[in-house]
């Protein structure tokens, strides 16, 4: 399972954690989308499931 928060996800956290931390929360490297391709390449089955503030991905049958 592998899971990120969207567009709108990471700007609702980023202004939580600038009230809480006074700053901004930094990016991550591997875009949700870049690890939808290295999980399909590892895995037979890939369900992605979308909510309003998150991407997850949950893959099973390892090839």
């Amino acid at each position: 399972m592998l899971g990120d928060f969207n567009e709108t996800g990471f700007e609702a956290m980023q202004e939580v954690h600038g009230v809480i931390y006074g700053d901004s929360h930094s990016l991550g490297s591997l875009k949700i989308a870049d690890a939808e391709v290295i999980l399909k390449r590892a895995y037979s089955d890939l369900e992605m499931v979308v909510t309003p503030l998150n991407i997850t991905y949950i893959a099973s049958r390892k090839k």
